[in-house]
This record gives structure tokens, C-alpha cells and sequence, in this order.
């Protein structure tokens, strides 16, 4: 596998801010007792493991030539696969961001409480269908999945 840009670079420190984010975000709000639900916050973790995922695709598709590899082992995606795995990534950002705010933490809203309960039905409704949209796209691109965990096991054993 071989790094095609500067890019490849700044995906990976991307993803491993990101990374870091969440699992500050999760620190603190074991250790200041702000989890009120142990389901939705469940669900919070599984959707911010799903942008990491996504994030990291998005950065190993997009800035190595991995896809050339895979048609080696007669494994073929296109080139716009990783504009796929930018999309769900933004995506998952937006819906993550307004998962925080409108179902876990909706305390901190200004809104009154008619509507702050519309928003956050709504918005784990949203935060359900895209889940289910994410889990299809990974069951769809698992060779790319698996071909990367391999390679990250490999440098992790250097």
C-alpha cells in the first residue's frame, strides 16, 4: 500500500483528534454523573465508533492507493467509494453533534419542553435510520474493512 498525498496525513490526525474528542466527551460525563440513560448513551458510543470507522475508511480510500490492492486479490471497488465513506462521515458528525445535544444532554437547551421532546424524537429516530444506513454501507465494503484491520495489526506489531 502506497501513500498518494499529504492528505492521507491530515485524515489520519483528523481521526485521531476525533477519536480523542469521544472518548473525552465519554470521560467526562461518567465522571460528572451526566448520563442519565445508560441505553442512549450506549447508542451514542456505538454511532461515534461508526464515524471513527467511517473517518478512517474515508482517509485510507481516499489517500492511499489501497483499492489498487484489493484488485490484486480480485476485490473491486470503484474510486467513488471514498466519497461514499466522506458522506456518511459528515453525516455522522452532523447526527452525532445533534444527538449530544437534543437527546443526551437536552437539559442545556434554551427551547421550551414541547418542542425539545419533538427535536429529540425526531432526532433518534434520525440517529436509528442512519445507523441502520451505516451498518449496510460496512456490511457492503467489509473486505475494505478487513484488508485495513489487517494492515493496522501489522504496523501495530513493528
Amino acid at each position: 500500500m502506497k501513500i498518494i498525498g499529504v492528505s492521507f496525513f491530515w485524515g489520519i490526525a483528523a481521526t485521531i483528534m476525533l477519536s480523542v474528542t469521544l472518548f473525552s466527551i465519554a470521560i467526562y460525563d461518567t465522571a460528572y454523573h451526566r448520563i442519565h440513560n445508560i441505553i442512549k448513551y450506549l447508542f451514542f458510543i456505538l454511532i461515534g465508533i461508526l464515524l471513527i470507522i467511517f473517518s478512517l475508511l474515508f482517509t485510507v480510500t481516499g489517500g492511499t492507493d489501497i483499492l489498487l490492492v484489493l484488485r490484486d486479490i480480485d476485490i473491486y471497488y470503484d474510486k467513488e467509494i471514498a466519497f461514499i465513506f466522506a458522506i456518511f462521515t459528515c453525516w455522522s458528525l452532523f447526527i452525532i453533534m445533534r444527538y449530544y445535544g437534543y437527546v443526551l444532554m437536552p437539559e442545556y437547551s434554551n427551547l421550551n419542553k414541547e418542542l425539545k421532546s419533538k427535536i429529540s424524537r425526531k432526532t433518534l429516530y434520525l440517529s436509528f435510520c442512519t445507523l441502520i444506513a451505516e451498518l449496510i454501507i460496512l456490511w457492503w465494503c467489509w473486505p475494505i474493512l478487513i484488508h485495513v484491520g489487517k494492515i493496522i495489526k501489522t504496523i501495530s506489531s513493528l
